[in-house]
């Protein structure tokens, strides 16, 4: 999520007046002034859930984030967990509703809590109100050296099952260096998270049931860990030869890669392993592109800096066996997964494509956008419907850049066209399906993004299944910012609780002052309301 927050190298905003914001912008939320006059807060909702912002300030190089929560019952309110000083570096979001082996889906979900990692610290805060105020209920695990999450293990049925590893800071006490570490993070109802540092054999993969979902084992280099203690380790491969990345991970089979090069992994529920080499996929340096039902996507790029080419495969996930989709000169900068389709984003030494692969017919490509990469740049996100996010940027050499957003089909024909189109991501998902490795559906982009960035830009949702976008309201801007430039963003979660923040930008520093905390429904036009007032 923060990196996410991190794209646009923007503004801010300040602030003016709070009645002028609230004009300007689109609607005011729970009707109160900012604090004072008399006017008596409502109670602490006891029901429903909470919407989190993680909210910048600082040099756009190097931000700094704190966390707040925001209730659609009382969306005047903003109640800060962490301030920015602490410095908020990473957060999931744990969720929790049906499950359905016979379907490998989940549904139904929504918010249970938040775990994030500030100051090295990893702790949660509940996102199901119960009339006690969020901040209350912060639970800290106490460690110092945590510093971002690389695997989620939640349990959507027994959420306080679920867990996490993340990476910690090595004895240089420092973050992505040579020496970092890893971690496990453990929910408990009792204790709230739990810390344990982990040695060299840290998992690289979780493990599900494949009946009821819920995970129950790690994937080590060398053997499957059971989380029941009573059950013992299984060992696969000897030390000298440990798996050293997993590309693809669906719930029991697993795309991985050692020194040898690729292989299928398949975990039974003995724990037993069968694994398969996939020849065609010697060496290192593949890069998981998404997987389906009945399939594992890679590329790689190779060749030499003076004539690079890249290759993209499809590996069988019964009987593994690989197919060569696609290979050509030149890199692959980004690769996504569709229904039937893959997209690469491919940098030249003169020119850069965006290509649209066929899953099922190899060497059957379509290049959707090229040009000179010095002036344009194209990109296709994909959403786990039929209609993806296409971001165009023209313009890259001219001072005065033009972004595009397009939402289209996997034919390539367009539904839907957002001017000045800047796309802050996808929602998490409502539904879950473990037999795909994207679910989500659910796009978030700026309109009329331009000159100022995101000032009096307009905040769309885009359904992708059910093929509606939803202007949810308009950024600050001119009425409030004046000429600054306007940094922006937003989560949305799956259900209708959602937020985001604005604040300006004075001479590439992001301003805490004045920043406004928003929050709202994805699904309900103008629904976008601004925090008035904290606790």
């Amino acid at each position: 999520m923060i990196a996410a927050a991190q794209r646009p190298r923007t503004a801010g905003l300040a602030a003016i007046a709070a009645l002028l914001a609230l004009t300007a912008c689109g609607g005011g939320g729970g009707g109160a002034s900012g604090g004072g006059g008399g006017v008596t807060p409502p109670a602490t909702p006891s029901s429903g859930t909470y919407a989190w912002v993680l909210r910048a300030e600082g040099r756009t190089d190097d931000l700094r984030y704190a966390l707040s929560l925001v209730h659609p019952q009382d969306s005047a309110t903003e109640v800060p967990i962490e301030a920015a000083s602490a410095s908020v570096t990473d957060a999931r979001l744990v969720a929790t509703g049906s499950v359905d082996g016979a379907t490998q889906q989940s549904g139904a979900l929504e918010p249970y809590a938040l775990v994030y990692i500030v100051g090295g610290d990893v702790r949660r805060v509940p996102l199901r109100a119960n009339g006690q105020p969020p901040s209350s209920r912060v639970s800290r695990a106490g460690t110092g050296s945590a510093c971002r999450f690389v695997i989620d293990a939640v349990d959507h049925a027994n959420p306080e099952r679920s867990r996490y590893i993340v990476a910690t800071a090595g004895a240089d006490g420092r973050c992505a260096t040579a020496d970092d570490g890893r971690g496990e993070v453990r929910l408990d109802a009792t204790l709230g998270v739990v810390f344990t540092p982990l040695g060299t054999d840290a998992p690289l993969a979780v493990l599900r049931d494949s009946s009821t979902l819920a995970p129950t084992a790690w994937l080590q280099p060398t053997q499957v860990q059971p989380w029941e203690t009573a059950q013992g380790a299984v060992s696969f491969r000897s030390a000298a030869q440990p798996v050293q990345r997993v590309l693809q991970a669906a719930p029991r089979t697993l795309l991985v890669e050692s020194a040898n090069g690729v292989s299928v992994v398949e975990v039974a529920a003995d724990l037993r392993v069968t694994e398969t080499s996939i020849p065609a996929m010697a060496g290192t340096g593949w890069q998981g592109v998404g997987y389906d039902a009945t399939h594992f996507f890679a590329f790689r790029n190779g060749g030499t800096e003076a004539s690079p080419n890249w290759t993209v495969q499809r590996v069988s996930r019964a009987s593994p066996a690989a197919t060569t989709l696609a290979s050509a000169s030149g890199q692959v900068t980004l690769a996504s997964m569709g229904q039937e389709v893959l997209y690469a984003t491919v940098l030249g030494s003169s020119s850069v494509q965006t290509l649209r692969l066929s899953k099922a017919v190899p060497n059957a490509s379509t290049t959707l956008d090229s040009g000179n990469p010095a002036a344009q740049f194209a990109t296709v996100i994909t959403g786990g419907a039929d209609v993806h996010l296409l971001w165009r940027i023209t313009g890259l050499n001219t001072g005065t850049p033009v972004y595009t957003v397009q939402m289209v089909n996997e034919s390539g024909t367009v539904l839907y066209t957002g001017t000045g189109g800047f796309s802050l991501g996808l929602a998490d998902a409502g539904r879950i399906d473990f037999r795909r490795s994207e679910s989500r559906t659910r796009f978030l982009f700026a309109e009329n993004y331009g000159s100022r960035l995101f000032g009096d830009a307009t905040l769309v949702a885009y359904d992708s299944a059910s093929r509606a976008a939803t202007r949810v309201g308009q950024l600050p801007g001119n009425a409030e910012f004046g000429v600054d430039l306007v940094f922006a963003n937003a989560l949305a979660g799956p259900t209708a609780a959602a937020g985001g923040f604005a604040a300006r930008s004075i001479s590439g520093v992001v301003q805490a002052s004045g920043a406004r905390i928003f929050s709202f429904d994805p699904a309900a036009a103008n629904s976008l309301r601004y925090t008035t007032r904290q606790p």
